[in-house]
């Protein structure tokens, strides 16, 4: 039996709503994470795999208990507590615990696969543990928050790129797979974007959109390629959740103009995915700026269904090349990384607005040629690989942890159930 474990956000409809498309993107904490356990257990159903959910602990509950009406971090005493919520003030006052607790095999047939970040990694006996994670920046959290402890309690970390594996590498000593993700075409099909006379030629920039996802780079560029020509529009969608919506919480409209730029639209709120996929179709070119990308499902996604994607070819998107029209440059360093409970973790990416703004530029200007490439080379090429696939390389690395477990049963206690 094969038990599949993750933390699930209860406020966004808990385990009845698994999934983490950008249409619902906190419905199990995080957009990418969701989109991975939904995809994988469709392909395990597919593939005739039995599998049991098991929820994981959630980040609050794997918190030192602190009193965080009295009790304040080190540098912040007599000062306003940093953060609008209980969430953001737990999140930045108090720390998870610093290793995971002892726990013996009793289950020793039993596989558990954790989805998520490794703090949230729990095995209730099992005799196989496998943890699949990913990270966006260049260094996994080291000063607070640590990952190793928690990592080195697997039998194997599955990761979604070489740039992930090489940071878990120079991290511990455990053994790091590299499983790269999928998507499946019927679920992001190609779409009919025939323009009608007038209409702006639309940019649209859509996920949960913190710093790291580059929206002020995507605005500095668009207002820098087209100024206020009302030809061209930059739509960004997103979540009251998102740090671009978070800064006027009262307003719950479902258009919210955060520019005083009449070319520049934000959209917030959950969407079902035909509404979703209705403005993927209104789009004519995805612009994806990101900063780091354990992989990058959103841009990949919007390729699938013909939006010619701009984009930087670095981290998880090591193969940008293969499916985005517009390559953008980008180098290392100048960007800390900041990752609100783990802290600073190394850099992130520095994007070259100029290049960005240039880009836009050529998608207007190439629009026929991009659209088509997009249609014959990009869709094909992301669409090559699907959840099924990727379930498949998972279930493989559970038979490499059984040999592994054999010879390593020296070093862990094994019970019989």
């Amino acid at each position: 039996m094969v038990e599949l474990s993750w933390s699930v956000d209860r406020g966004a409809g808990g385990v009845r709503r698994l999934d983490g498309e950008p249409a619902d993107p906190m419905a199990s904490n995080a957009a990418g994470y969701g989109a991975m356990r939904s995809g994988i257990c469709r392909a395990m159903d597919r593939l005739g795999v039995p599998w049991t959910f098991h929820p994981a602990p959630t980040f609050l509950s794997a918190l030192v208990p602190v009193d965080y009406r009295t009790q304040m971090p080190p540098g912040y005493e007599g000062h306003p507590h940093p953060g609008g919520n209980r969430w953001r003030r737990f999140c930045r006052s108090t720390d998870v615990r610093e290793a995971p607790r002892p726990d013996p095999v009793t289950r020793p047939d039993v596989t558990r696969i954790c989805i998520g970040t490794p703090d949230s990694w729990t095995w209730d006996g099992a005799g196989r543990r496998i943890g699949m994670t990913m990270w966006e920046s260049s260094a996994l959290p080291s000063e607070r928050n640590v990952w190793t402890p928690w990592l080195e309690a697997a039998d194997e970390v599955i990761v979604p790129c070489e740039h992930n594996a090489a940071l878990v590498r120079a991290t511990c000593d455990v053994p790091v797979r590299v499983v790269p993700l999928g998507l499946d075409g019927d679920t992001w099909p190609l779409l009919n974007r025939t323009r009608r006379p007038g209409q702006p030629f639309v940019f649209l920039l859509s996920g949960q959109l913190s710093f790291r996802k580059g929206w002020m780079h995507a605005y500095f560029a668009f207002a820098r390629a087209f100024g206020r020509d009302p030809r061209f529009t930059l739509v960004y969608k997103t979540s009251s959740r998102s740090e671009l919506m978070y800064t006027a919480p009262k307003d719950r409209t479902v258009w919210n103009h955060r520019f005083t730029d009449p070319n520049v639209r934000a959209l917030r709120g959950y969407w079902s995915r035909r509404a979703l996929l209705q403005l993927y179709a209104r789009a004519d070119t995805f612009v994806w700026p990101t900063l780091g990308e354990g992989w990058g499902l959103p841009a990949r996604e919007a390729a699938a269904t013909g939006a010619p994607v701009i984009t930087a070819q670095h981290t998880g998107q090591f193969d940008a090349d293969r499916w985005a029209r517009f390559v953008v440059g980008s180098t290392d360093g100048g960007v800390p990384a900041l990752f609100g409970a783990w802290g600073r973790c190394g850099t992130w990416k520095k994007i070259d607005v100029d290049d960005l703004a240039s880009a836009m530029v050529e998608a207007w200007d190439q629009r026929v040629l991009a659209a088509e490439w997009t249609r014959d080379v990009a869709r094909p090429y992301v669409t090559g690989r699907s959840w099924v696939d990727v379930a498949r390389d998972v279930i493989a690395s559970t038979s490499v942890c059984a040999e592994r477990n054999v010879e390593r049963n020296d070093e862990r206690e094994v019970h019989c159930a």
